[in-house]
């Protein structure tokens, strides 16, 4: 009866939610290493990231729609303070814009690795612009989260397209961890008063990420037409290949919010950050695993379990 209870406890669904994010976060990212194929010049990459950039967000919006069929009218009654807030909508689409032209570049693994800062960056913003206090245990997660990430790191050998990934890895990491400690603000309850719910931050944020995917694509057309490799893939299957990896990024942003709403950005972001463990796991399956892949993992296993119990403590 005690475990059935707990189930509607608000740390406890904010936990579940959190390592539901991440895990669906590591598929979404597995899947997309696995449809596509590393580009052979910087167009080839520009444009594919682009693609991939804009219909999964279509995809995404469309069946958050179907889910939630009031959602357009509910932007549409706050343009106002959403306009008033739009730098805010910029962060997230360029993040995950950043972060698939990095996905693109240097594979799955390596971005993980380095997006994955993610967390020392949402910490240190919560601190100094929200003015949060950190308890010692949020310290220490983090810590183990960062000597984690090193030791990953160690084995990251790079080329000119690999440096291009990184930057543009790191560039994603901050573009998260400033949209976790945002969305904390922006959908924290006050009187029972939500400024901007789960449901409509994800709406207004793939509303954005269209519309700078399309600008992405019409200066494509306007200024590169020419280097655009369209004879060399089928544009339909690939577009059709995107769809599940919407449901995936949707699913996961969906459960990544209600776990910030829930639980404040600080804990979901270390629940959030086991989507490296994952796709540590799931690489078991297609390719070898060096001793740093796995020292590294642990600890960062160790960080989200540690996060974990200490909020479901209180």
């Amino acid at each position: 009866m005690k475990l059935k209870l707990d189930l509607f406890n608000i740390s406890v669904q904010g936990t579940y939610f959190g390592l539901l994010s991440g895990f669906l976060w590591a598929c979404n990212l597995t899947l997309i290493n696995h449809i596509i194929n590393f580009p052979n010049s910087l167009y080839e990459l520009g444009f594919i990231s682009i693609v991939i950039f804009l219909f999964t967000e279509l995809y995404a919006l469309i069946l958050l729609i179907f889910y939630k069929k009031n959602i357009i009218n509910q932007i549409v009654q706050q343009k106002k303070t959403i306009l008033s807030h739009g730098w805010f909508f910029l962060i997230c689409p360029l993040g995950m814009l950043c972060y698939v032209i990095a996905l693109i570049s240097m594979g799955a693994e390596n971005t993980a690795i380095i997006s994955s800062i993610y967390p020392v960056i949402a910490v240190l913003l919560s601190r100094f612009i929200l003015g949060k206090k950190l308890a010692f245990i949020q310290y220490s997660a983090i810590i183990l989260t960062v000597i984690g990430i090193i030791i990953l790191s160690g084995g990251i050998h790079l080329d000119l397209l690999s440096v291009l990934g990184f930057i543009f890895a790191f560039s994603s990491a901050m573009c998260w961890g400033a949209e976790a400690i945002l969305c904390d603000y922006y959908s924290n309850q006050k009187d029972n008063i939500q400024l901007f719910p789960p449901e409509l931050l994800l709406a207004i944020r793939y509303c954005c990420s269209i519309g700078l995917g399309s600008i992405g694509i019409i200066l494509f057309f306007i200024f590169l037409k020419e280097k655009i490799f369209l004879t060399e893939i089928n544009l339909f299957i690939f577009l059709l290949k995107l769809i599940p990896i919407s449901i995936l990024s949707l699913l996961s942003y969906f459960c990544y919010y209600q776990a910030i709403n829930k639980i404040g950005a600080v804990y979901a972001i270390n629940l959030n950050i086991s989507y490296m463990l994952w796709v540590v796991i799931f690489s078991l399956f297609y390719q070898s695993i060096s001793w740093e892949t796995i020292l590294g993992a642990s600890f960062i296993l160790f960080s989200v379990i540690t996060v974990s119990l200490k909020r479901n403590k209180k």
